[in-house]
């Protein structure tokens, strides 16, 4: 009962709290009732952004609580005890006796005629009870010598005394009343600081699965303990403990899909309140999996001579497909692994991708897993296509042999930190692949060219440039190309260890300082060249051109170097631009070092001064 009637002072008293001044136009404390018509979001909101005071929100809250039964029910005074039964009145007192009537004169008794002998005594008095007659005997007569006195008249009777009044019966006790509304206190002096106003931290889901009971522990900072928590709006089922704000609910079926507003209130034990208003919708579990799962290659052909094939995807999920991931390792991935590739929601996917197949020869089989938005996972579907692969006469170029070993790659002050790297054998092409090498390409239905097809600096498809490295290709390209020979672009690791082997030499050919007869850098003679024209630069494994002449894409995104000790490394897992080696022929001799690297360069850009050489592993 004390709690209750704390609480009650409370609510009627929270206008007693000191709040800022209040600005022309907000809604003053006698205008209350006209908020009726806003919700409790609404209010906080007029609250935060200073259309209405702390004391009207305060007030504008009470006088909603004040109507709601339930909360009088708890706050209200019980109704006072019945009053005792009045006392009954005393009687009032017995009227006083008449006074009695004098006792008449009587003779003395001497005997009882009822004793009278046989012969009685002269002049002797005998008493006749009977009649209250004394008579004496002369001897010869009985006479009468005395009566009894009569009694003296009964005096009359008083009257009675009046009869005492009835005592008044007691009143029944009135009813106990509530306590008197406390009195408004004095309005506090302007605060120099801001209200500690309660306020509700904790922060609710938006969700709810419909097979789990809803509970929310409401979390409270500033104001002054104890709080006391109330609902103001929500489900009819939720309920909200006052003492210790723990919000609980069990959604139906008839809920899903449904989205539940829920108000809040917190009252502190100085009368302030805050407020908390969420919605929360309730959804079904999802614990199917993608369907329908259907993929196929090239329109259904059964063999290509391309790396590159045309992939198409369906499936079908009541959520959404999210991702698919494509490889050709019937291992199921994981969520985090980086075959998968994220699309746009629907109910029903319909896709069609590209899809590079692994080098060599032989029958191809990729294999494909959906995932939904909820990453329930399904697969794979599979599909299988006969790669044929028709390695064309290079022109100019030959593979050479890279053995496995172990180098430090990077240099002081160059490329840090130096850290060892060890690699398997693999191959290198001798020189830059060339104009002609990649006209070829494109003429085989391969490679795209889209680069620059004007001006002096190009070497595509330009006669006398057969022999030239070609340029203006990007990454991807480049990569294309390279596939078709069964191959890739070379990791950063492998195209520094063929350039530099494993003594730590500075320039492909050693440590001396380069010379025009080593190299085509520093502008010397303006333009690319030939690939096979410096013989005297080539590097300790025999490879023309790892100096010079055009910069040379390497597969790896461009980042910064680990420390650690490492084994056929292949750069981050993921960045912004690819790496480039080697210089080019407008290069000074800093760029032209076998350790230095190029900028950061987005795989999708061209330049006249980059091109490329590709690697493959070792049969």
């Amino acid at each position: 009962m004390v709690r209750l009637m704390m609480v009650l002072v409370l609510v009627l008293g929270l206008g007693c709290q000191p709040a800022e001044e209040e600005n022309r136009g907000k809604p003053s404390t006698t205008q209350v009732g006209e908020l009726s018509d806003y919700s409790f979001e609404e209010l906080l909101k007029l609250q935060e952004e200073g259309a209405i005071t702390q004391e009207v929100l305060t007030a504008e809250v009470t006088r909603r609580l004040m109507e709601n039964e339930a909360f009088l029910a708890e706050v209200k005074g019980p109704q006072g005890p019945e009053g005792p039964a009045g006392t009954a009145g005393e009687p009032g007192p017995v009227g006083e006796q008449g006074l009695q009537g004098n006792p008449g004169s009587s003779l003395t008794w001497l005997g009882s005629l009822a004793e009278d002998p046989l012969e009685p005594a002269r002049n002797q008095a005998y008493y006749n009870p009977a009649d209250g007659v004394a008579y004496v005997y002369d001897g010869v007569d009985w006479m009468i010598l005395a009566r009894d006195g009569k009694v003296g008249a009964q005096g009359e009777v008083g009257e009675a005394g009046p009869e005492g009044q009835q005592g008044t019966e007691g009143l029944a006790g009135a009813v106990g009343e509530p306590g008197p509304v406390g009195k408004q206190g004095p309005r506090g002096e302007q605060g120099l600081g801001v209200l500690d106003v309660p306020s509700i931290v904790s922060v609710p889901p938006e969700t709810l699965d419909s097979t789990v009971a809803f509970e929310y522990q409401v979390g409270t900072n500033g104001g002054q303990g104890p709080y006391y928590y109330y609902l103001m709006e929500g489900p009819a089922e939720a309920s909200l403990e006052v003492a210790t704000g723990l919000l609980t609910w069990q959604p139906q079926p008839a809920d899903v899909g449904v989205t539940h507003g829920f108000g809040l209130v917190v009252l502190d034990s100085a009368g302030l309140v805050g407020g908390q208003r969420f919605e929360l919708t309730v959804v079904l579990t999802d614990l199917l999996a993608p369907t329908n799962l259907t993929i196929m290659l090239n329109h259904g052909e059964t063999s290509t001579d391309r790396a590159e094939v045309t992939v198409t995807l369906t499936a079908e999920d009541n959520w959404g497909v999210s991702g698919y991931c494509l490889r050709e390792e019937d291992e199921t991935p994981v969520l985090g692994d980086a075959c998968w590739e994220e699309v746009a929601v629907e109910a029903i996917f319909n896709a069609e991708v590209g899809y590079a197949l692994s080098a060599g020869a032989g029958e191809k089989t990729v294999y494909v897993w959906f995932r939904d938005e909820n990453d329930n996972l399904a697969g794979p579907a599979m599909a299988t296509i006969l790669r044929e692969v028709v390695v064309p006469e290079l022109l100019t170029n030959e593979w050479v042999p890279i053995p496995n070993g172990s180098f430090q790659m990077g240099q002081e002050e160059i490329a840090t930190p130096v850290h060892q790297v060890t690699l398997s054998a693999y191959m290198m092409l001798k020189y830059e692949v060339t104009a002609g090498e990649y006209k070829a390409c494109v003429d085989a239905g391969v490679c795209t060219y889209n680069g620059s097809t004007s001006g002096d600096n190009y070497t595509y498809n330009r006669t006398g440039n057969e022999a030239h490295p070609i340029n203006e290709v990007n990454w991807y390209e480049a990569r294309t190309y390279c596939q078709w020979l069964d191959g890739d672009l070379p990791t950063e690791a492998q195209w520094e260890y063929a350039a530099r082997g494993s003594d730590g030499r500075t320039y492909p050919w050693g440590n001396e300082s380069p010379e025009v007869t080593k190299l085509n850098y520093n502008g010397n003679v303006g333009i690319t060249t030939p690939v096979q024209n410096y013989p005297m630069g080539v590097s300790p494994f025999g490879l023309h051109d790892m100096a010079g002449n055009v910069w040379e894409w390497v597969a790896d995104w461009y980042g910064n170097y680990s420390s650690e000790a490492l084994v056929d490394p292949v750069g981050p897992e993921s960045g912004t631009g690819r790496g480039l080696r080697g210089g080019s022929y407008d290069s000074d001799n800093v760029y032209v070092r076998a350790a230095e690297r190029g900028s950061n360069f987005l795989p999708g850009s061209r330049d006249y001064r980059v091109g490329f050489r590709c690697a493959a592993p070792q049969d």
